[in-house]
């Protein structure tokens, strides 16, 4: 078997199947034959810290996974925060609907208040410095 391998593409394509990818896909321009060995190792999962990419002459090799770009940072700290704001509402949802009947315990209302001033934080958060951000600490 035949195995060629596109730094473009990041994909291994069997020769055999050339004829399939010429009328599907296309066959990659930048096929770069490679051996039973490369195939071994760059089939397998990535070591950690490391992903798939190609050396200067096309062929396979275990890259750097590059840091994180502004926009992607910013969207993990978006994700989390919703994450945690969904959390902190769960965890008060019962306390607030003893609120409304009148049936909460002044424990339970000094603890629903502790949360409700958390998840007030949380809102409050600034987003704009990430990864740098000060999160609050739930309550204890």
């Amino acid at each position: 078997m035949a195995v060629y391998f596109s730094a473009s593409t990041l994909w291994f394509y069997d020769e055999s199947d050339k004829e399939k990818y010429a009328a599907g896909i296309g066959w990659p321009v930048d096929g770069v034959k490679i051996d039973n060995s490369d195939w071994d190792k760059y089939t397998q999962p990535a070591p950690a810290g490391l992903m798939l990419g190609a050396d200067e002459s096309g062929k396979p090799a275990w890259i750097n996974i590059p840091p994180p770009t502004a926009a992607e940072l910013q969207q993990q700290a978006e994700r989390r925060k919703a994450t945690l704001l969904g959390e902190g509402n769960s965890i008060t949802q019962a306390w607030q609907t003893q609120l409304l009947l009148g049936i909460i315990t002044d424990e339970d209302r000094a603890t629903l208040t502790d949360w409700m001033r958390y998840v007030q934080q949380l809102q409050a958060v600034d987003l704009s410095g990430a990864p740098d951000i000060s999160w609050p600490a739930p309550p204890a």
